[in-house]
C-alpha cells in the first residue's frame, strides 16, 4: 500500500474517533460541580458599622457683659488655658469712671441721711419739749399736733434718705459689677478652639454678647451618631466599641456607650427618578459614646468609624452566610433532572444539602445573623452535616470535553445524574 494511502487512512481514522468522542461527550448530561460547607458550632457575632462625629463633652463659648475696646489677649488658639485664667482685658476707662460717680453719689445720700437724722432728732426732743408744757397748760394742742407733725416728716424724710442710699449703693455695685467684667476669664479648663477677636477691637454687647473665645475640654469627648431602627434593639448603656478615624490609619480607638437617646431622628428618601419615584421614611436614632481623649490625639469635628458588637453567640449552631444565600439555578436543577419545590410557606428559610448526588432543600430556623456565620435555632441540621455553597455546571468547550485523562479539581465535588 503506498505510504500516502496509508497515510490518509490514519488520518480518517483518529477524525472519525474524535468525531464520535465529541459526539458522545455532547450527548451526556452536563456535569454538576457542587461545593459544601460543614454545620458547625462555634462563636457568632453580629457587628454593626456606623459613623459618627467627635465633639468635646464641655464646650463653653467665653463672651462678654460688657462693651469696650480690647486692651489685651491672655491666650491664643490652641493654648490650654486655666479655670479662672484671664485671657482678655477691655479698656476700664469709662466703667472707672462709672464707679467713681456712683461713689460719690452714695456718700452724697449718706450726707442726707445725716441731715435727716438730725433733723428727726431735733423735732423729738421739740415734740418732748411740748408735751411737757402742754401737760402744765403753757403750750395749745394746736402747737403739740404741729410737733406731732414735724417729727412725722421728720422721720420719713430720714426713710427717704435711707432709700436712696440704699439705691447708691447698688449703683456703686453694679458700676463694680462692669468694672470686674472689664477683665474676662475662662470659667472651665480646656484648650482655645476659637478666638474672634483681635486687641483694639471694639466689641458691644448691648443687644447680644458676643463670642470671644471657644475652650473646649479635649480630655474627654463624645462619639455622636446615628443607629438605624433596625439595630437599636441591640444596643445598650455600658457596652463598648471601637472606632477609627481617617488621621490615624490603623490604630482603633476605644469608647463606651453613654446614652441611646429615645428622640427618633426621620429622614425622607427617594427611589427612582421622575414620576414614578418612591418616597420612604428612614428612621434613626441618637447614640452618644463617651471617648477617653488623655493623649489629645482626637479633634472636634472627626468622623469616625464605629464598630460595635450588637449580638454575640460563644457556642451556636452555624452555617456560612452563602448557605443560606444558596438558591439552585435552573440550569442547574434540569441538569439533574430536578425541580425540588422549597418548603411550604413563601417566607420558609432553607438550605440546600447534597444527599447522594441529590440537591434537596431544608427548612431551617435563622436565629443571629453575623458576618460570616449565621446561626440554626430550628430545622433537622446537626453538626457535621454539610449544605451547599454553591452549584454551577463548568462550560464545556472543545478542550473541556469529558475525558478521564483531564484532571478534576480536588476542591469542587463533581457528579451527575
Amino acid at each position: 500500500m503506498p505510504r500516502w494511502l496509508r497515510f490518509a487512512v490514519a488520518l480518517g481514522v483518529v477524525i472519525a474517533a474524535l468525531g464520535s468522542w465529541i459526539v458522545l461527550g455532547a450527548s451526556r448530561a452536563p456535569d454538576v460541580q457542587v461545593v459544601t460547607a460543614p454545620v458547625s458550632v462555634g462563636p457568632v457575632e453580629r457587628q454593626l458599622v456606623a459613623t459618627g462625629t467627635l465633639e468635646a463633652v464641655e464646650t463653653v463659648d467665653i463672651g462678654t457683659q460688657v462693651s469696650g475696646l480690647i486692651q489685651s489677649l491672655g491666650t491664643d488658639f490652641d493654648k490650654i488655658v486655666r479655670g479662672g485664667q484671664v485671657v482678655a482685658r477691655i479698656d476700664p476707662a469709662i466703667y472707672q469712671a462709672d464707679l467713681a460717680r456712683a461713689r460719690a453719689a452714695l456718700e452724697e445720700a449718706r450726707s442726707d441721711v445725716a441731715v435727716a437724722a438730725a433733723a428727726e432728732r431735733d423735732a423729738r426732743e421739740k415734740l418732748t419739749r411740748t408735751r411737757a408744757l402742754w401737760t402744765r397748760h403753757l403750750e395749745t394742742q394746736a402747737d403739740l399736733d404741729a410737733a406731732r407733725l414735724t417729727l412725722g416728716e421728720t422721720t420719713a424724710n430720714r426713710a427717704a434718705a435711707t432709700a436712696i442710699v440704699n439705691q447708691a449703693q447698688a449703683s456703686v455695685t453694679t458700676a463694680q459689677v462692669n468694672l470686674d467684667h472689664t477683665i474676662i476669664r475662662s470659667p472651665v479648663p480646656g484648650v482655645v478652639v476659637a478666638r474672634n477677636v483681635d486687641v483694639g477691637q471694639t466689641v458691644a454687647a448691648a443687644l447680644q454678647s458676643p463670642t470671644l473665645f471657644t475652650v473646649a475640654d479635649l480630655r474627654h469627648m463624645q462619639l455622636e451618631a446615628e443607629i438605624d431602627e433596625s439595630d437599636i434593639g441591640g444596643v445598650h448603656e455600658g457596652e463598648h466599641a471601637t472606632f477609627t478615624v481617617d488621621a490615624y490609619p490603623g490604630r482603633r480607638f476605644t469608647g463606651v456607650v453613654s446614652q441611646v437617646r429615645l428622640q427618633p431622628v426621620a429622614e425622607q428618601t427617594t427611589a427612582g427618578g421622575g414620576v414614578s419615584a418612591a418616597a420612604g421614611t428612614v428612621v434613626r436614632y441618637t447614640t452618644i459614646l463617651a471617648v477617653d481623649n488623655a493623649d489629645a490625639r482626637l479633634r472636634p469635628g472627626m468622623t469616625a468609624t464605629i464598630d460595635l458588637t450588637i449580638g454575640e453567640r460563644a457556642s451556636a449552631l452555624r452555617v456560612p452566610n452563602n448557605a443560606l444565600a444558596f438558591r439552585p439555578a435552573a440550569d442547574v436543577l434540569a441538569a439533574l433532572d430536578e425541580a425540588p419545590p422549597l418548603p411550604r410557606g413563601a417566607r420558609a428559610t432553607a438550605v440546600w444539602r447534597d444527599v447522594d448526588g441529590r440537591l434537596e432543600p431544608t427548612k431551617v430556623g435563622v436565629g443571629l445573623v453575623g458576618q460570616e456565620f449565621t446561626e440554626i435555632v430550628g430545622g433537622p441540621l446537626k453538626a457535621g452535616d454539610r449544605v451547599v455553597t454553591s452549584a454551577l455546571i463548568p462550560h464545556a468547550g472543545f478542550l473541556r470535553a469529558r475525558s478521564p485523562l483531564m484532571p478534576q479539581r480536588p476542591s469542587w465535588r463533581r457528579f451527575r445524574r
